[in-house]
Parts: structure tokens; sequence; C-alpha cells
């Protein structure tokens, strides 16, 4: 073989190799940015949720309304992020409120393959006792 046919075979591997680099990293750059964004969606959920149970807590303790501390609850979540819904809400006799967010990630490609749907659903618990003042 001469040696200009082995260069020219060499230039073929480098842009082979490139290749195979750029799609693995496109690839890896989605993984991160979709992971990325389920893990966020939590963190924020949860975060509504323990300041959410604080607020109505604190709504009940001053007004002993039940109905007020659930409205005061969704004027929250409106204000906080109209993405999170209130899926439950209890009040315990001793005043503990009980509530339970969901929030649905943006997520590119998630939302589009069924058995990868769970993760883009982020849920959390929040619990509350009174002020004792």
């Amino acid at each position: 073989m001469t040696p200009s046919g082995l260069h020219h075979d060499e230039r073929g591997f480098v842009i082979g190799f490139f290749v195979k680099l750029a799609i693995f990293l496109v690839f890896l750059g989605l993984v991160v940015v979709e992971g990325g964004a389920g893990l966020w969606a939590r963190f924020q959920v949860k975060d509504a949720a323990d300041s959410a149970a604080v607020t109505a807590a604190d709504t009940l303790k001053r007004s002993g309304s039940a109905d007020a501390a659930m409205a005061a609850v969704e004027e929250f979540i409106d204000k906080r992020d109209q993405a999170i819904r209130l899926a439950s809400f209890e009040i315990a006799q001793d005043g503990t409120v009980r509530l339970v967010l969901r929030k649905k990630a943006n997520t590119i490609l998630v939302q589009h393959i069924s058995f990868l749907k769970g993760w883009q659903i982020a849920t959390a618990t929040g619990e509350a006792s009174p002020p004792r003042i």
C-alpha cells in the first residue's frame, strides 16, 4: 500500500471517530437535560408542598376554617407555580395539615415513552402543625 493510501484510510477513521463522539455527546446531553428536568420538578414540588402545608396550618389556626385553609393552599399554589396541582388535602383532629402536590416535569422525550412517563410526574407530601403561640 502506498503512503497516500494509508493516509486516506486514517482520515476515514478520524471522521468516523468524531461522528461517533458527537452522537455520544448529544445523547449524554439529552440524558442530563431529561434527568435534570425531573429532578428540578421534584425539588420544586417538595418545596411548594412544605410551604403550602405551613400556609394552610397558619390559616387554619387564625381562621378556624378548613375551607379558608384550603383556599389559602390553592391561592399559594396559583402564585407559586400554575403547573402544580393539589392531589389531596387533609386536616387531622389536632389541626395538622397534610397535603399532596403533583407536577408534570417539562421534558423532551420522556413524555413520549410510555414506560418512562412515571419519571415525568413529581409528587411530594407536605405536613405542618398549627403554630403554637
